[in-house]
């Protein structure tokens, strides 16, 4: 209690002796503290987006003009479309060959080789083509696995035709597949659901045929848990 006194006399000393305590006008003004202002957090990772994104621009922009340069450079390095062969004129497939544009293999993607491959297929060998003697049924796929040689447009247009013709029965295949994987797909959820609702119901069942030997059929959740707080309680 002393020291609590002698602290209280002290400030009334100061109060009465000290008169910027008790003025306010008199007192000096003192310079605000010049807090350092931090960069959001958000705005410097807006940031690096925005610079990360500027260079896959630039990335896109740099293929853009390759893939045009060498689109221009094949287009002019590309040879005359050659006369239409007669009939009684017979041009060695390796001539044809090699009009063709050469195309790098490495730089496309599987669906484009597969399609190119499907276009100008490889000649086979001599010892896997069929011999001149064999049967008329396997005389057919050595016409169908011919190479083919781009001559004119109507000679690919209808190499093209075939092709589609040869796909159509793969295509029914898979539609078919795809309906029947659908059919098997709503019986499988229509079996689930029957066993699912007779499971249901014997659970039902059994559980009234429970209560019913134990007397509390007419016995609720309400009442079960009503009972248990009483008996708690009642400890």
């Amino acid at each position: 209690m002393q020291l609590a006194r002698a602290i209280q006399q002290e400030l009334l000393d100061d109060f009465a002796t000290k008169s910027e305590m008790s003025d306010w006008f008199s007192r000096e003004d003192t310079a605000p503290v010049t807090l350092a202002k931090k960069p959001n957090p958000q705005n410097i990772r807006n940031a690096a987006m925005v610079e990360e994104l500027e260079q896959e621009i630039k990335r896109l922009q740099e293929e853009k003009a390759a893939c045009e340069t060498l689109m221009f450079s094949s287009a002019s390095s590309a040879m005359p479309r050659p006369p239409l062969p007669c009939r009684s004129e017979r041009r060695p497939n390796n001539t044809l060959q090699s009009s063709l544009p050469q195309i790098d293999m490495s730089l496309l993607d599987p669906s484009q080789t597969a399609i190119l491959a499907a276009l100008y297929p490889q000649p086979q060998p001599e010892s896997q083509q069929p011999h001149p003697e064999s049967s008329e049924s396997s005389s057919a796929p050595a016409i169908s696995s011919k190479p083919f040689t781009f001559t004119s447009p109507t000679s690919l247009q209808s190499h093209l035709a075939s092709l589609s013709q040869s796909l159509e029965p793969t295509i029914d295949l898979f539609a078919d597949g795809v309906h029947k994987i659908d059919q098997y797909r709503l019986e499988v959820e229509r079996v689930a659901d029957r066993i699912l609702g007779s499971a249901a119901e014997r659970l039902e069942n059994r559980q009234r045929e429970a209560k019913e030997k134990c007397g509390t059929e007419g016995v609720g959740v309400g009442d079960v848990l009503g009972a248990l707080g009483s008996i708690m309680g009642g400890r």
